[in-house]
């Protein structure tokens, strides 16, 4: 995301329990001033520990509405863009 200047605003929400198998609610935070493509290691410092409320409900294993803080009244899709690869144990390969 950008901010209204044009630069790059990192978000983070986590450490919270689903409320429910389809939902999850946490506090979403900003976060800044982190390490640059081509620089050395720096870790991001917390901007805004409370930006507000972040929302994901799931309406299946695929896809998922994410309702953000600054967009109250506005919702996004969320679809999953890869699924991991069936791994083959090695008894099945040899049969």
């Amino acid at each position: 995301m950008y901010d209204a200047s044009g630069n790059p605003v990192w978000y983070l929400s986590g450490q919270a329990p689903m409320t429910d198998p389809m939902t999850y609610i946490g506090t979403w935070s900003q976060l800044g001033h982190g390490q640059t493509l081509t620089g050395s290691h720096q870790p991001p410092t917390t901007v805004n520990s409370n930006v507000g409320p972040v929302t994901i409900r799931f309406s299946d294993t695929q896809n998922a509405t994410l309702t953000l803080p600054m967009e109250e009244h506005q919702h996004h899709s969320v679809q999953v863009l890869a699924r991991p690869k069936a791994v083959c144990s090695r008894a099945h390969a040899l049969r």
